[in-house]
């Protein structure tokens, strides 16, 4: 052992004894004096962030004009959880013209389980693909570019009525972007937006110069045509109060309150001007001078935005879509007239008629779009889907309430007991729901509004359900009921009655019945407290829940109905509703092939064992339902007089079905192969 590891084995030998007296002389000093040192450090650092929090207000107060009290008053919402909307939009003739939209449940997981944040990406494309967002669609044909369809969503979601009921706080994103999923730092965020003045958040463009510096950026980058930008400064020009060093903001990102007038005023204003498509499809260079026109200084977003709030992904640009030349003024025209010039065999047009009586041949189809359908007085509503329409799902339907879909053919004592039995629920209840009635192409004699016994009052929004005997009164009934009748002669049109009645649909809720299937009151009361999302418990992601039922037969038995289900409508468009393919052969359509393409996407089906519907075993005619003997007698006449639908192509629809489960032959997306009139 050398010298050197002596001393050191006498020094650590000398500290241990040492440090061995200190604990007896000094034992609860020590400790003591380590906490109070502790704790001046922790007040120092207090103070640092204190004062550096001061000095942040005064700096936003200076620069933005927001007094500091302003701003403090965030603590307001501290205890309250804001709900918080990230919208996009995708407007373009394919999937492949789009921004990527990133995977909200792989890359924001908290935020996309949280219920105090929804994802929206808007869309003229039904199929875009968009993992995780709710897809609003909208056709915004009225506008002849792209890009202004695609602005309609940055500065006009706070007229869509989702928005205003999903939404306190939005951050509009561009789709290469992407937010952090961090649930405090947007909380924090929209909190401040709140309680600013504006309740309205951008970001300073890093290289300002106002409206005309940013044109030059403009022409140099190639991002608009020279005739546009001159005749947009042209404009701004012309403008008494035109400011051309107004302050530039990035619009790639701007967060507000959906309820800000300040972004409402501006905004207007600037789609005043913006939606004539005369000049510039840039819009930076307009939101400066707007937000300058009505003296708006948005605040500024923590961090600047990107970094901080967003990271920013360039690999989800999709190829040359954002590479513009003059031709794109025209594009979004020719793709919608290119849509409706397609001619798809197995799509009849659709026209919206009018009692029989009333038609004849110079009527027209008329679109849904159509705003002024006629003056006569025949016609009942515009209900006939375009070509566009009909490749693509319905609107986001927003509505409170419960539509009840329930296919009909020849059974009018079975249309009159259920009716019956609906009208016997409290009022409270009834007012809920929406009934319709898909006739399916039922002969004359046996229709539904050939037995739809009601009587009008002078009022003629209240009616009531006669009952057969004279001396009863009639029951008066609050359920909405409309009575459709597919004018094409479609056996086992099952899967087209369910379509057209959801098509029909304004509640975000869906119930598919069977006409035979009773809903006892205890049963209604259960399906208005469903809940259609639930949080998987294997994977902690939201899910689409549909609820099933259990039958009572006729003979007493129990068994668990296949079909009946209460669904988000949302959900079964998005699902890709029934195929129609099954439709004209008895089988398969609904159950297994709906189902299974249901839960096949990754959606659920819970079933309720103790939760029933009822089996009525009522025969066609049956008088208990039928008010008067010349009815009773129309309807034996005319029943004995039709031709059944048959069974037999049951093993063509196993074939489709086994074909279609394998993926050998495609789920169809042409919806509604018919026409139909509104009767009721």
């Amino acid at each position: 052992m050398d010298n050197n590891s002596t001393k050191n084995e006498i020094a650590v030998i000398t500290a241990r004894r040492l440090l061995r007296s200190s604990i007896r002389r000094w034992g609860l000093i020590v400790p003591f004096a380590v906490s109070v040192f502790l704790s001046i450090g922790l007040i120092i650092k207090s103070c640092s962030l204190a004062i550096s929090s001061s000095r942040e207000l005064q700096y936003i107060e200076h620069q933005f004009g927001v007094p500091s009290t302003v701003r403090q008053t965030g603590r307001d919402y501290n205890h309250q959880n804001i709900s918080i909307c990230f919208i996009t939009s995708q407007f373009s003739s394919s999937n492949d013209r789009t921004d990527h939209l990133y995977d909200v449940r792989k890359v924001s997981p908290l935020l996309y389980k949280s219920p105090h944040y929804h994802f929206f990406a808007f869309s003229n494309l039904a199929e875009l693909k968009a993992p995780g967002w709710e897809l609003i669609v909208k056709d915004l044909r009225q506008y002849k570019r792209w890009i202004t369809q695609s602005r309609w969503p940055k500065f006009m979601a706070f007229r869509e009525t989702k928005i205003q009921e999903t939404c306190q706080v939005i951050f509009y994103i561009d789709g290469i972007l992407s937010p952090r999923d961090d649930l405090e730092i947007f909380q924090a965020e929209g909190r401040k937006i709140m309680s600013s003045t504006v309740q309205l958040a951008q970001r300073i463009h890093p290289y300002g110069g106002g409206a005309e510096a940013e044109f030059d950026r403009i022409v140099l980058k190639k991002k608009d045509t020279k005739k546009n930008v001159k005749a947009s400064l042209q404009w701004l020009r012309a403008q008494p109060d035109y400011n051309m060093n107004c302050t530039l903001y990035e619009n790639s990102i701007i967060g507000y309150a959906v309820d800000s007038p300040s972004i409402k005023e501006a905004a207007n204003f600037f789609w005043d001007h913006y939606s004539k498509e005369e000049d510039s499809w840039r819009d930076q260079p307009l939101w400066c001078y707007a937000l300058d026109h009505f003296d708006i200084t948005p605040i500024q977003l923590t961090g600047n935005g990107k970094g901080e709030l967003f990271d920013q992904v360039d690999s989800r640009t999709a190829k040359g879509s954002h590479k513009y030349k003059s031709e794109s003024v025209i594009l979004a025209t020719n793709f919608y007239e290119s849509l409706d010039s397609k001619k798809s065999p197995q799509v009849k047009p659709c026209w919206l008629d009018t009692n029989i009586a009333a038609l004849d041949d110079s009527h027209k189809p008329v679109e849904i779009f159509q705003q002024n359908m006629s003056n006569a007085g025949t016609i009942l509503a515009p209900v006939c889907p375009d070509s566009f329409r009909r490749s693509s799902s319905p609107g986001v339907r927003t509505r409170s309430g419960l539509t009840i879909s329930i296919p009909y053919f020849a059974q009018p004592a079975l249309l009159l007991q259920q009716l019956s039995n609906f009208a016997d629920y409290p009022e409270s209840i009834q007012k809920k729901l929406s009934i319709i009635i898909i006739d399916d192409g039922s002969p004359l004699g046996l229709r539904a509004t050939d037995y739809l016994n009601t009587t009008a009052s002078n009022n003629t929004s209240l009616y009531y359900l006669n009952k057969k005997s004279s001396s009863s009164l009639p029951i008066r009934f609050y359920f909405m009921l409309r009575i459709v009748h597919i004018n094409n002669d479609i056996d086992w049109n099952v899967e087209g009655s369910h379509n057209l009645a959801f098509y029909l649909a304004k509640t975000r809720l869906g119930l598919i019945l069977d006409l035979s299937m009773k809903i006892p009151i205890e049963t209604i009361r259960d399906v208005l407290t469903w809940n259609t999302t639930k949080i998987n418990n294997e994977t902690n992601q939201k899910q689409s829940v549909a609820h099933k039922f259990t039958r009572i037969r006729s003979n007493g038995k129990f068994d668990y109905h296949q079909t009946c289900a209460l669904i988000d409508l949302q959900e079964y468009w998005n699902s890709g509703g029934m195929d129609e393919d099954f439709a004209g052969s008895f089988g398969y359509g609904t159950y297994p092939h709906f189902w299974h393409v249901w839960e096949k996407g990754g959606r659920y089906t819970e079933k309720h064992n103790t939760t029933y519907l009822i089996e009525q075993n009522t025969e066609t005619c049956d008088s208990t339902w039928i008010d008067s003997l010349e009815k009773m007698e129309q309807c034996k006449t005319a029943r004995s007089m039709m031709n059944s639908p048959t069974k037999e192509g049951r093993k063509k629809n196993r074939r489709l079905w086994r074909k279609k489960s394998e993926d050998k032959v495609k789920w169809s997306n042409t919806y509604l192969r018919f026409n139909w009139t509104i009767e009721f």
